[in-house]
């Protein structure tokens, strides 16, 4: 028996029954022309192998999945503008040659992935897409991992030139996009019914555009419910949403919104906005949460995105490592993926907010570059303008550049908290105190179970450092150290702020517990603050150094420990 690993392409005429019942002349003419002139042609060009012609079909065998891949696109390419198209399965598995034929793993799911491709699509397995990654442009979608029929181990399966256009199979629940349905806005007064409406209406637009959720309105078929209730009294309003896992009836997250505003639309704009944001946050955490145990080899990129957003909530840096690992495997998978370059930036320039090391020259231009990438890939993001606007400030010092970034973000989602907390550094930084201060309140203060508040709370201490206002400064660097204990940046922050109060006993023991917990912390290697005028950071820098702070490394210090 000749065992082998080959690349099988199975393809397939979409509509042929159809064709022959109207016009069974020309549609033997079609085939004809197709498997004489097109399809068996490339094939020969790309040294395929048809096995047989099965009917209006074809089984071909391929020593590449390069090879097979390519002579796919080229008969698609061919067929763009033809009355004929074909449905094109590829999957890389062992076979087996018996005469003339071949079966096996390779044959049967390549047949399944056929058979679940629309007109004119490709699909391929994971198998195939990771052979094919680095040396093939066209880029494949993600659909996750599906069951097909008769496969008894579920496959994960990529298309081109788009998705497939309804589920090709039930999805492995972990492998597939969170499906989320919006119930009622349950409310017993007249007054707020309209209100109560529109929120609902509102989330489901919100949620429709979504990159990272699946809007379904058959409530069977969700993950996720969001639901919740209206009250009113007068002009004011009490909206109390929840999030509720729908196979365990778990609430994964409840908040209460109240609202004063004669405005009713402005009303259901905020109430829309802060829903949609925040349960955006919950189910990225929750479904990450499904799969802590599994290595990150074995993990799509759906799970690999939510892996990676969970690990930002921590304070940990290793922690923050795996969610580079689980990132840049990402990328392995879907070099396209805007999102994971957009995260990957974040956590670079995030390196130096938390104080954890500055940003070498060889990551700075990395940095830049994946930015670059993802606003071209998806300019109309409001995380990749926010990531954006981090960017220009921390590693380019452009300040113009990254107020007009975050403008753009805030326009895609004016309740998008980062981009409020990112403004209002950029507004201290050009000397701009009252809207600084603004933006600073408002990020804290929009909500107090955000995952990331103590990142607000230190963005809003740095806001008033900067502006010279110590006292508040002093305050929420405290806030932040007791919402994440042991971050370096909140308590080189605290620090500087208590000894320009003239707290000088404070200062020096709160320099003391950061050298203690980041004993590499100096100087010498600090990065300054981007002000615009560079003389700003001189008093925060004398104030550090007054406080206690070394001004060369350690030389004692073997290693790095940089996290608590």
């Amino acid at each position: 028996m000749n065992r082998r690993l080959a690349a099988i392409l199975v393809a397939d005429v979409v509509g042929y029954s159809r064709m022959m019942g109207e016009d069974e002349a020309q549609a033997l003419a079609a085939l004809q022309h197709l498997r004489d002139d097109l399809f068996e042609p490339e094939v020969a060009s790309r040294s395929g192998k048809v096995i047989k012609r099965i009917g209006d079909g074809w089984l071909v065998e391929f020593e590449s999945a390069v090879e097979a891949v390519s002579c796919a696109l080229g008969v698609q390419d061919k067929l763009a503008k033809k009355d004929i198209a074909l449905r094109i399965g590829i999957h890389i598995g062992d076979i087996v040659h018996e005469g003339d034929d071949i079966f096996g793993d390779g044959v049967n799911v390549a047949a399944r992935l056929e058979a679940v491709a629309g007109a004119g699509q490709i699909v391929i397995s994971n198998d195939v897409r990771r052979l094919i990654s680095s040396l093939i442009s066209r880029s494949f979608h993600d659909n996750g991992i599906v069951h097909l029929k008769n496969i008894i181990e579920p496959v994960w399966i990529w298309s081109w030139p788009d998705r497939l256009p309804v589920p090709a199979a039930e999805p492995d629940r972990f492998g597939r996009k969170p499906r989320v349905f919006v119930g009622e806005f349950e409310t017993t007064q007249n007054d707020a019914q309209d209100v109560a409406r529109a929120v609902c209406e509102d989330l489901s637009t919100m949620f429709s555009r979504q990159t990272a959720l699946i809007l379904v309105d058959d409530k069977e078929s969700a993950d996720y419910l969001v639901g919740g209730s209206v009250r009113s009294a007068g002009p004011r309003y009490r909206v109390v949403a929840h999030l509720t896992h729908r196979e365990t009836g778990e609430q994964v997250w409840s908040e209460r919104y109240d609202e004063t505003d004669e405005d009713v639309f402005r009303l259901q704009d905020q109430c829309g906005i802060k829903v949609a944001s925040a349960v955006r946050v919950r189910i990225s955490i929750n479904e990450a949460g499904y799969v802590d145990d599994l290595p990150l080899e074995k993990l799509t990129v759906e799970q690999l995105l939510n892996v990676a957003a969970r690990c930002y909530m921590s304070t940990s840096r290793d922690i923050w490592l795996r969610a580079r690992q689980a990132l840049e495997l990402a990328l392995q998978h879907d070099p396209d993926n805007w999102m994971a370059y957009a995260m990957l930036c974040y956590e670079a320039t995030s390196e130096l907010d938390f104080g954890w090391r500055r940003l070498p020259n060889e990551d700075a231009v990395r940095t830049c570059r994946y930015i670059e990438r993802a606003v071209r890939l998806n300019p109309n993001s409001d995380v990749v303008r926010m990531t954006h606007a981090k960017v220009l400030l921390a590693v380019k010092k452009d300040h113009a550049a990254a107020k007009a970034e975050a403008e753009l973000a805030l326009k895609l989602n004016k309740n998008f908290m980062h981009a409020v907390a990112q403004m209002a550094m950029i507004e201290a930084y050009l000397g701009n105190a009252a809207v600084a201060m603004t933006l600073a309140r408002q990020a804290v203060e929009d909500d107090a179970s955000h995952p990331y508040l103590f990142y607000f709370l230190r963005q809003a201490g740095i806001s008033f450092a900067v502006l010279g206002q110590y006292d508040q400064a002093a305050e929420y660097f405290m806030k932040a150290d007791l919402a994440a204990p042991g971050l370096p940046a909140n308590l080189m922050g605290l620090a500087a702020s208590r000894q320009l109060l003239g707290n000088t006993e404070g200062a020096r023991e709160t320099m003391a517990k950061l050298t203690s917990i980041a004993p590499q912390f100096n100087l010498q290697e600090l990065e300054a603050w981007p002000f615009r005028d560079p003389s700003g950071w001189v008093p925060i820098r004398e104030a550090l150094e007054a406080a206690g702070a070394r001004k060369m490394p350690p030389i004692s210090v073997v290693g790095r420990r940089l996290t608590s």
